[in-house]
């Protein structure tokens, strides 16, 4: 089996969740049975970045499935590095990705410098998996804040993986804030309602462009110090341009700063998106065995075996696709399987 490379890293939400044996071995699961690592005891951050340094042995593959149908395109990959050092978290936000999950900023390092879960350790690959705009996150570094209504590092991982929009903006917006009505951070409720309901999708959006343009240009060229050989590959999971313009009159602003972003220095995959291969009309009756068929929100073999063969195209072929890739014809490829 040929190796693509020692290490990689995938960053992002529930698209890029890596599964993990169950507590007993019967099974899979989504999040680590338990998020406190017994390499990490003394660790004042586990909470927070609980899918970072993991003991790959903990990973499940998919023999450990109840359904034993699909190997995973996540499996795939990973099969071809040493050492997976980074997968997704469900429900977490473009925010969470970048400064908890990447800590771009390398918050984590300066704060609690003695602490090995805070070391910014950079893969030879990393997969950036971008969720929509419109999600949720609270800084784990705005003490003042979070002191002020009693939260701890858990209470944080619990809100910044809250969850995300169904179908719109407006849907999800409301969403969010009757979550958190009904959660047990009512005084957060009542602070972030007002930021909440007056926000644009459209300024939600174009932020998210901004993050791209910063992460291009800059981020991503901290990160190669670390590492110079890392090839850093970026995917939308959702097709916000869509959301994004729905109702609004910025459709022609939108267009334009979608197709026109000076990227360059990573590799990034426009016009092709995850949530093309989710079929929520293929989930089987039997509740127990919904998340081993959706691994990564998609059931379908052909749909992993397409991703896994795609970033291991781009992984060999870096260096000559680096910039703005259009895959827009991606259905031709797909439909010759």
């Amino acid at each position: 089996m040929r190796k693509l490379g020692k290490t990689i890293g995938i960053y992002g939400d529930s698209f890029g969740v890596r599964p993990f044996k169950s507590w007993d071995s019967q099974g899979i699961v989504q999040s680590p049975p338990s998020r406190r690592d017994s390499r990490y005891i003394d660790s004042d951050i586990i909470d927070l970045r609980y899918c970072y340094l993991r003991d790959n042995r903990e990973f499940a593959v998919p023999e450990d499935s109840f359904v034993k149908n699909t190997s995973w395109w996540i499996h795939q990959v990973g099969k071809l590095f040493d050492n997976m050092i980074h997968c997704g978290y469900g429900g977490s936000s473009v925010e969470h990705m970048l400064y908890t999950q990447i800590d771009v900023n390398n918050d984590f390092e300066y704060a609690f410098p003695n602490d090995p879960l805070a070391k910014n350790i950079v893969p030879d690959v990393m997969i950036c998996l971008w969720t929509n705009p419109w999600r949720f996150y609270l800084d784990p570094f705005n003490r003042d804040f979070t002191n002020e209504l009693g939260l701890g590092y858990d209470n944080i991982r619990d809100l910044n993986q809250i969850g995300a929009p169904n179908q719109t903006y407006f849907n999800g917006r409301n969403n969010l804030i009757e979550r958190l009505k009904n959660y047990k951070y009512k005084s957060l409720h009542s602070k972030i309602k007002n930021i909440v309901e007056i926000s644009s999708s459209f300024l939600f959006y174009q932020r998210k462009l901004s993050y791209k343009v910063m992460f291009d240009t800059y981020w991503s060229q901290k990160l190669k110090e670390r590492n110079p050989k890392c090839k850093i590959i970026h995917i939308d999971c959702f097709n916000d341009y869509e959301q994004a313009i729905s109702g609004e009159n910025n459709q022609k602003n939108l267009h334009s700063m979608k197709n026109n972003l000076p990227l360059k220095n990573n590799l990034w995959i426009n016009n092709f998106y995850l949530e093309v291969f989710h079929h929520p009309d293929d989930q089987p009756d039997r509740a127990d065995h919904v998340y081993d068929n959706f691994v990564g929100h998609i059931p379908k073999q052909k749909d992993h075996d397409f991703i896994a063969n795609k970033l291991i195209e781009w992984i060999e072929n870096y260096d000559d696709l680096v910039g703005n890739f259009d895959f827009s014809d991606w259905k031709s490829e797909y439909d010759m399987l």
